[in-house]
C-alpha cells in the first residue's frame, strides 16, 4: 500500500453489534489514499474478530490492540500515535460515513493554512429524541460562512465571547484535522471526560485556519449506552469546562486579551465546581482535581510576573 493521504481510525471497546457497518461506509470511499486503522482497548466481545476479516481482505485496514485497557481518551491518543497519514479523521464505532466523505472533507487541506475541516452531520436514535433533537443542529455562528477558510484565532475568541460552553464542531466523526496540528498541540487532554473533542479542536484552531463544510457527510448514532449519557448520568465532566477555558488560557498564538479572559472564566469554573460538589457532599473526593487545577493556575500567573518582571 502506498503512503496514505488520511488515516481513518476507529478506536474500539465492545463495539460487535456496530462495527460492521462502521468499517464497510469507510472502506466504500472514494479519492484520496487511506489507511484505515482500527485500535481496540482490549474489548470482551467479537470485534477484533470481526475486524480482522476486513484485513484479511482488505490491505488498507491494519488492527492494533492494546496491551490494557487504556480508556476512552487513551484509545484516542494511542490511535493518534499510530496514524501514518497527513490528515486524521477519527470515526466512532457505532457511527458511519455518508458517501464522498473523505474526498470532499480532503480537498480543503490543499490550502496548506487550514488545519481542521468540519461538517454537520445526521443523528440517529432508538430513543432519547430530546437529546437529538437538541444537538441535531450544533450552535455554530460561522454555518453562515460554510466552504470560506476562518481565522482559527477569530473562532476561539468567538468562543470565549459567548461564554465558553457547548461544542460548536461536532464529534469526532464529524472532524478531519491534519496530523502535524494534533503534534503541535499535543493530542486530546486525558484529564478532561465529555469535552475532550471541542478542547482538541479550539487547541488546534487557535494555531491556524479552519472550514466548515455545508453538507452533512456522517451519522452519529445516540443511544442510552454511548458513553456521553454515562458521562452525564454520573456528572464525570464536572470540571472539563474548566480544564478547557485554563487550556486556552495556556495558548500563545491567542490574544493576550482573550488568554485572560479563558483564565478569569476557568477560576468562575472552578468556583462552582467546588461548591457544586460541596452542595451535593462530593468535595472530599473532587478536592484532588480541585487542587492541581488551582495550583497550576497559580503557577502560571507567578510565572507571568517574573517574565513581566524582568523585562522591565
Amino acid at each position: 500500500m502506498t503512503h496514505p493521504t488520511i488515516s481513518v481510525c476507529i478506536p474500539t471497546y465492545n463495539n460487535a453489534d456496530t462495527v460492521e457497518k462502521c468499517v464497510e461506509s469507510i472502506l466504500s470511499q472514494t479519492g484520496p489514499a487511506f489507511e484505515l486503522l482500527i485500535v481496540d482497548d482490549q474489548s470482551s466481545d467479537a470485534t477484533v474478530d470481526l475486524v480482522r476479516t476486513f484485513a484479511d481482505r482488505d490491505p488498507r485496514v491494519r488492527i492494533s490492540v492494546n496491551e490494557q485497557n487504556l480508556g476512552l481518551v487513551g484509545n484516542h491518543n494511542r490511535c493518534l500515535e499510530l496514524a501514518e497519514g497527513g490528515l486524521i479523521k477519527f470515526v466512532h464505532a457505532d457511527d458511519w460515513l455518508l458517501d464522498g466523505c473523505l474526498e470532499r472533507m480532503a480537498a480543503p487541506f490543499a490550502d496548506e493554512r487550514i488545519g481542521l475541516v468540519y461538517a454537520p452531520r445526521k443523528i440517529e436514535t432508538s430513543d432519547h429524541e430530546a437529546w437529538a433533537d437538541r444537538y441535531r443542529v450544533l450552535p455554530d455562528p460561522f454555518a453562515e460562512r460554510s466552504d470560506v477558510a476562518l481565522d482559527g484565532r477569530e473562532v476561539v475568541r468567538e468562543y470565549i465571547a459567548r461564554g465558553g460552553t457547548g461544542n460548536w464542531f461536532g464529534e469526532p466523526t464529524a472532524v478531519m484535522f491534519r496530523a502535524s496540528a494534533v503534534e503541535a498541540v499535543g493530542g486530546m487532554n486525558r484529564k478532561m471526560v465529555q469535552m475532550v473533542d471541542m478542547d482538541l479542536w479550539l487547541r488546534i484552531a487557535a494555531s491556524g485556519r479552519l472550514m466548515r463544510l455545508p453538507d452533512d457527510l456522517s451519522v452519529r448514532v445516540h443511544s442510552g449506552g454511548t458513553a456521553s449519557m454515562a458521562n452525564w448520568a454520573d456528572d464525570a465532566s464536572w470540571l472539563d469546562r474548566s480544564w478547557l477555558l485554563y487550556g486556552l488560557s495556556q495558548v500563545d498564538t491567542l490574544a493576550w486579551s482573550t488568554r485572560v479572559r479563558a483564565a478569569a472564566m476557568s477560576a468562575g469554573a472552578v468556583a462552582r465546581a467546588a461548591v457544586s460538589a460541596a452542595r451535593h457532599r462530593k468535595l472530599r473526593a473532587r478536592l484532588a482535581p480541585l487542587r492541581e487545577l488551582v495550583g497550576m493556575g497559580r503557577r502560571r500567573r507567578l510565572r507571568a510576573a517574573i517574565q513581566i518582571a524582568s523585562n522591565a
